[in-house]
């Protein structure tokens, strides 16, 4: 742990490994005052600025925007909100050159000025004390402040940590040659700079407070010892001139004397960094309501007539900014320092909110790229690496793309501050590299993380579709059990009325099957016509009505059948009813196949009046057939119990009486038949003969009718005595 007591009382400071002493040349621009903005007439202001996401687009094409008016709203606390940084028309939303080694485009709101510079509606805070923490960190959030020192990682972040934090240290190092823009900021706006630092401090807690300046910079040191002066739990700490004494790590080193762990971050040691242009810009947000939307950037280099510090609004094309200070020729331009930036790509890109500096150097500040060698292996980039790296073997491994050895030796612990590279004899590039290779590591891990996404979601599936098929099993066993056991729970009769039931399914069936054999029959006979009272030919029926009748008197015999059989239990009156139903369908299938033989050619007249014989023949049949069951049916009813004869005797009269009746049907019905042919077969002269012809026939039927009561009365008398 930290002993904060001892940071206060003790001027002790520590040392890094590593570390050089390059030539400074901050004396042509740390000259005061710092210049007022300049009022481009358009400016490119990218939605995201810093690490982490961008906020949601609010604004829309063709808006009228006023300064400090939010062009962006943060979702969660990594998105940082961007604003107007002047008054105008959102003229375009869409890819412009970003400020970065890539050049790659980026999304960008470009904004005609109005040269108004007119300020949207504020609310100042004349004292912090009134607000709540809660408060002060959303006014530290929607002014969109990140860090201005470094990467540009969002200061509410920061400001909340989640251990405790014993030491808030203000970085005022500014190690890089050429930059001179916290130096001048300490210079010319101390007080405002202390005040956003008890803001820091009042958001952590009240953890003691050691603001760090460089040697090199007399006037700022005395500039923030003379504003902090009243306050106890602050020191103003004066360190050596070494690069890279800010670096964030390096600098927790010579303060503290510990070092931060490798994959950790300085809040695991209690410590929390923050630079005086942060500080600055928090003060700014909370008593003037006023968001980041300006920075101080250094434009210097040998090629500038009059090197100096600018309020440079953000969104301002970098290339418009120096053709306003009188520079023409722009390639190439340097954006930080000679040791940790970059050459942009595009001189168009804008200023942002980690834009520090602007060097436009001449051909003698450059090293030229015709100059590198191959590594000889002399060792000086290790001597001078302040992380404890081994830069040479990097450089192997980043040319072998060799990823496992490169994390192996630890390669994102290297801070890319260019010290390697500085001392190199061979001068090779290799922080290029290794920034080359951190791009393709995580490149890399982004596709890992990908494809260990897409098999988590594969695994889910496939688990999730084998419990649907696990489930659907389970449904169908249950289902079948239940099956089984409904069958089992039956009782035993059912197999007794299995039978009965593939009966009835085999008569039906069976009916079925003779009933489409009958239709097919009829439907190869020709169709039988007969010219009707109006002259008309239509079909004739008569046969099929014979064959109804003939069913009719059959269901009627075997119902009076039944009665019979019910009420006596005699023999004889079921054998008499049976030989009538004989005798009637006999008599039906003679007429039928008569019919159905008559020839063609045969006159309209004598099919008429043959068809209608046979049709009364038949119903005098059945008329026969159902007198008779019903005589037979009263006589067994109303019958008195009589001295009955030898057992032998009685069923011979009965089967006597029977051969009887069907003998006399029989003659009956041939005779019948015979006059019928007979008929058909004389030529009719006139159709005044048809009244005989049919009255001739009526009277034979009742004869016949006649002669088969007699001779069955008679053989029941027989049968009585």
């Amino acid at each position: 742990m930290i002993d904060v007591k001892k940071l206060l009382t003790s001027d002790q400071l520590w040392d890094y490994a590593g570390g050089v002493f390059p030539e400074y040349r901050k004396e042509q621009s740390r000259q005061l005052p710092i210049q007022p903005a300049w009022i481009p007439p358009f400016v490119r202001v990218p939605i995201r600025q810093h690490i982490g996401q961008s906020g949601n687009l609010i604004v829309k094409v063709g808006d009228h925007v006023l300064k400090g008016q939010l062009l962006t709203e943060p979702t969660h606390g990594m998105a940082v909100p961007v604003h107007a940084p002047t008054s105008g028309i959102v003229e375009a939303i869409g890819q412009t050159p970003s400020n970065h080694p890539s050049g790659l485009n980026e999304i960008s709101l470009t904004i005609r000025t109005d040269g108004l510079d007119t300020w949207c509606e504020r609310k100042p805070v004349a004292d912090a004390s009134t607000l709540s923490d809660n408060d002060l960190l959303q006014l530290i959030r929607y002014a969109g402040i990140s860090g201005m020192g470094g990467a540009g990682f969002p200061t509410e972040i920061k400001l909340t940590p989640v251990n405790p934090i014993e030491l808030l240290l203000i970085n005022g190092a500014e190690c890089e040659p050429y930059i001179s823009a916290d130096d001048t900021l300490m210079q010319a706006l101390a007080e405002q700079v202390v005040a956003g630092i008890e803001l820091m401090a009042r958001l952590l807690n009240n953890p003691v407070v050691i603001i760090a300046i460089e040697a090199d910079k007399p006037k700022a040191i005395a500039a923030m010892e003379q504003a902090c002066a009243d306050w106890e739990q602050v020191r103003v700490r004066t360190i050596p001139a070494k690069y890279p004494s800010g670096g964030e790590r390096q600098l927790i080193q010579i303060i503290t004397g510990q070092e931060v762990p490798s994959n950790g971050i300085p809040a695991d040691l209690g410590v929390v960094v923050h630079n005086v242009g942060t500080a600055y810009a928090v003060a700014r947000a909370v008593y003037q309501d006023e968001p980041l939307i300006a920075r101080v950037v250094t434009i210097t280099g040998n090629r500038v007539l009059k090197p100096a510090n600018h309020w440079v609004l953000l969104g301002t094309p970098i290339d418009a900014l120096l053709h306003h200070h009188g520079l023409d020729q722009l390639d190439p331009v340097i954006v930080g320092g000679p040791m940790m930036g970059y050459q942009l790509p595009h001189a168009e890109a804008p200023v942002i909110k980690t834009t520090n500096c602007l060097i436009i150097p001449s051909q003698d500040e450059l090293p030229s790229a015709d100059r590198q060698m191959p590594c000889i292996r002399c060792g000086s980039c290790a001597e001078a690496c302040p992380a404890n790296l081994l830069p040479q073997q990097l450089h192997w491994y980043a040319l072998a793309e060799d990823q496992d050895k490169l994390n192996e030796h630890n390669l994102f612990d290297c801070i890319e501050c260019g010290a390697c590279a500085y001392v190199c004899p061979s001068e090779i590039p290799l922080v290029l590299e290794y920034r080359q290779a951190k791009a393709m590591i995580r490149s890399s891990r982004q596709e890992q993380l990908k494809a260990e996404r897409a098999k988590q979601r594969f695994e889910a599936r496939n688990e999730r579709l084998e419990q649907e098929k696990q489930a659907r099993a389970e449904k169908h066993k249950k289902a079948a059990e239940a099956r089984l056991k409904a069958m089992a729970d039956k009782p035993s009769s059912s197999a007794s009325e299995s039978s009965p039931d593939s009966a009835t399914k085999q008569s039906a069936a069976v009916a079925a099957a003779l009933a489409r054999a009958k239709a097919k029959k009829a439907s190869q006979q020709p169709q039988k016509t007969m010219i009707d009272a109006a002259g008309q030919t239509v079909p004739d029926n008569s046969d099929v009505a014979a064959m109804r009748e003939a069913r009719k008197a059959e269901a009627r015999a075997k119902k009076a059948q039944k009665q019979s059989s019910s009420a006596s239990g005699n023999g004889a009156s079921d054998k008499s009813a049976a030989v009538a139903a004989a005798v009637a369908r006999a008599k039906a299938k003679r007429q039928a196949q008569a019919s159905s033989t008559e020839p063609d050619a045969q006159q309209p007249l004598a099919a008429t009046a043959s068809n209608a014989a046979d049709d009364k023949a038949a119903r005098v049949a059945a008329a026969v057939a159902r007198a008779k069951a019903k005589r037979d049916a009263a006589q067994h009813s109303d019958a008195k119990p009589a001295v009955t004869a030898p057992s032998e005797e009685q069923p011979a009269a009965d089967d006597k009486a029977a051969r009887v009746a069907a003998d006399v049907a029989r003659a009956k019905a041939k005779r019948q038949a015979q006059q019928a042919t007979d008929t058909d077969q004389k030529p009719q002269p006139t159709s005044a003969a048809e009244p005989a012809q049919d009255k001739a026939a009526r009277i034979a039927q009742a004869v016949a009718k006649a002669k088969a009561k007699r001779a069955q009365q008679a053989a029941q008398d027989d049968s009585e005595q």
